[in-house]
């Protein structure tokens, strides 16, 4: 207990205080209207209910008169007479208009969940998209978006619930106390001290439970890595071949186990403390009905008045049950909403200088690196060297290189995805930094070899290239047909409003080639100084490779083209090639002149080369 004392210290309280009221913020920002309607019906539920318990008493005590009558046809006139009548007509009004009003509330309150959880998905899609690539390649931000996301379906609603009980409880308490302390004023004590190890089980486990969310996000987003392997389709052909179901099953079931017995222990605990909680509000009930037989035997109450401090301390217990449990539930749910304002606090590096300037049109000077070096991170080793590079307006520039050398991450840095970490990458002796980023990347064409396969239309494929232009815009076609890929959209289905992939009912799959054309064509439709094309034809077979990179070039005349590409046969027609060998720039000239020099490219093209020789000798 002492160490739970520890966590639930005044950090916590302010903390917990202040994603209370940004929370609330938030209601009010996205359903004004709809917050007041609760307040007002919350105020109507917590007073109907303590009328309609004060006219019981005038029943039962009305009905106590009668029954005291000698004669019995007076008795008859009594329980019929217009007085009783009138009681109970208002008691059923009474609890007519409550149980209206706990349907309209309802009501309001299935609204309000769908607007603030909606608004929440609106400002965590608008954060993602906003904030730097870096992110998307630390474990920590995935923690951090999964323990959001994981709660964001149902934390909002519990929250509102949690606020609404607050409210109509308490206000249904301040009346409860008022009538027990007419009574006796030390009801109140027994009550509240009996209500408080339900309080303080509700907080312990809330705080636990937060915790333990944590603490085991990584593994809970390994489970359903696991899942997804098993019920997605990108797995479903290696499941299938190296018989891996079974395995990843078992792997799944394992962590699943394990987090299941976790949550079991937990819930063991907390609903045995509640158990004790439970036992305590029993025995301060009868205490309390004990105090109102004396009082009742003394004379001093009427039987209407013992059936309505009975019924009001046993509401009084419910109602600051439910209080000091909303409490506990909005305590409990803003602890997990930090993790939702943890991730919203989140802020992107990569912003606009002070005075940013716009790209010159055209570029004159060229692109230049100078001296630039780039690790992934703090303590990380660096991954560019030392890179001096010089591309020149119009120039066709080619990247080679094994795997890891660093050409990707040179591109990266150019769009400014990442800021290098010494050195500096300039357009027209302006740093890249100083030019504003929007204006930046819109003049780059980029498609990397891990291009997006949208499981939507192939005409939204295409013109996510450029959506300034309209989407019936006839460039769409023209893009398709520079990429070669107009031919097989306009013989699918409903050509180019035809939903690729099969994630969608409906959709149409198209072949690896074609997903790479589709990409191109999404490239082709910016019209920008710099093409950057990385791998753009390791899914197409050679003979259409060589015949589009000839297209490429007569249609990239006068710009700037940045290729990547592991085929050496297909960045021979490339102005200048720059070889790179763990993140340094070893040689550079065009292709004559580096198989001249004998070095790393030709020894790399040669061995392609012999290869396709060797093949054609078999």
């Amino acid at each position: 207990m002492q160490q739970w004392i520890r966590k639930f210290d005044r950090k916590n309280i302010n903390r917990a205080a202040r994603h209370i009221i940004d929370t609330v913020m938030l209601i009010w920002e996205c359903a004004a209207g709809w917050f007041i309607l609760a307040l007002v019906l919350v105020v109507a539920q917590a007073i109907l209910p303590l009328a309609a318990l004060y006219i019981s008493k005038l029943v039962f005590d009305s009905v106590t008169v009668a029954f005291g009558t000698a004669d019995p046809i007076a008795i008859d006139a009594a329980v019929i007479g217009p007085e009783i009548t009138r009681y109970v007509v208002l008691l059923g009004v009474l609890l007519l208009l409550n149980n209206l009003a706990t349907l309209a509330l309802d009501f309001v309150f299935d609204i309000l969940s769908q607007l603030v959880t909606d608004h929440i998905y609106h400002l965590l899609h608008t954060k993602a998209a906003s904030i730097d690539l870096a992110f998307f390649e630390n474990p920590d931000y995935f923690n951090m978006l999964y323990r959001a996301q994981d709660e964001v379906e149902y934390r909002p609603a519990q929250l509102i619930e949690a606020l609404i009980s607050m409210l109509k409880n308490g206000i249904s308490m301040v009346g409860i106390a008022v009538l027990l302390v007419s009574l006796y004023s030390q009801l109140i004590v027994i009550l509240v001290v009996a209500s408080l190890p339900g309080f303080v089980a509700r907080l312990w486990y809330a705080i636990r439970q937060y915790r333990w969310k944590r603490r085991v996000a990584p593994i809970e987003r390994r489970s359903w890595y696991f899942n997804d392997m098993l019920t997605g389709r990108a797995n479903a052909k290696e499941n299938r071949l190296f018989g891996l179901g079974a395995h990843f099953t078992e792997q799944s079931d394992g962590l699943r186990s394990s987090l299941r017995g976790q949550r079991i222990r937990m819930a063991s605990q907390y609903y045995f403390a509640e158990l004790l909680a439970q036992v305590s509000a029993t025995g301060a009930l009868i205490f309390a009905f004990v105090i109102m037989i004396q009082r009742a035997l003394a004379g001093l109450l009427t039987v209407g008045d013992l059936v309505m401090y009975y019924t009001g301390f046993q509401n009084g217990q419910a109602y600051l049950r439910g209080f000091l449990g909303g409490l506990a539930k909005l305590y409990e749910n803003s602890l997990f909403l930090s993790n939702l304002y943890e991730l919203l606090a989140l802020e992107p590096k990569l912003v606009d200088s002070a005075a940013p300037r716009f790209l010159p049109q055209p570029i004159k000077q060229g692109i230049r690196f100078d001296d630039v070096s780039f690790a992934y991170g703090p303590g990380l080793p660096n991954v560019l060297h030392n890179i001096d590079l010089t591309i020149k307006p119009g120039e066709v520039i080619a990247l080679v290189g094994e795997n890891g050398s660093g050409k990707t991450t040179l591109v990266k840095l150019l769009c400014r995805l990442y800021d290098a970490t010494s050195g500096t990458i300039s357009i027209d002796g302006t740093p890249i930094q100083n030019i504003k980023l929007a204006n930046l990347r819109e003049n780059y064409s980029v498609i990397f070899q891990d291009f997006v396969q949208y499981y939507l239309t192939a005409r939204e494929n295409i013109w996510f290239g450029n959506i300034n232009l309209p989407q019936d815009s006839e460039q769409i076609s023209l893009a398709a047909q520079k990429a070669g890929v107009d031919e097989m959209i306009t013989q699918m289905r409903n050509g180019y409003d035809t939903l690729l992939g099969k994630w969608l009912e409906d959709g149409e799959e198209a072949s690896g080639g074609n997903w790479q054309k589709i990409a191109l064509a999404r490239a082709f439709l910016r019209d920008s100084q710099i093409i950057i094309l990385d791998e753009p034809t390791s899914a197409i077979d050679a003979i259409a490779e060589e015949a589009l990179f000839k297209k490429i070039r007569e249609l990239t005349a006068g710009k700037t083209v940045i290729l990547i590409s592991h085929r050496l046969s297909s960045v021979k027609m490339a102005d200048t090639i720059h070889v790179l060998d763990q993140g340094r720039i070893i040689e550079s000239g065009p292709h004559e002149a580096l198989m001249a020099h004998n070095g790393q490219y030709a020894r790399m093209f040669n061995a392609q080369a012999q290869y396709y020789i060797t093949s054609v000798a078999n």
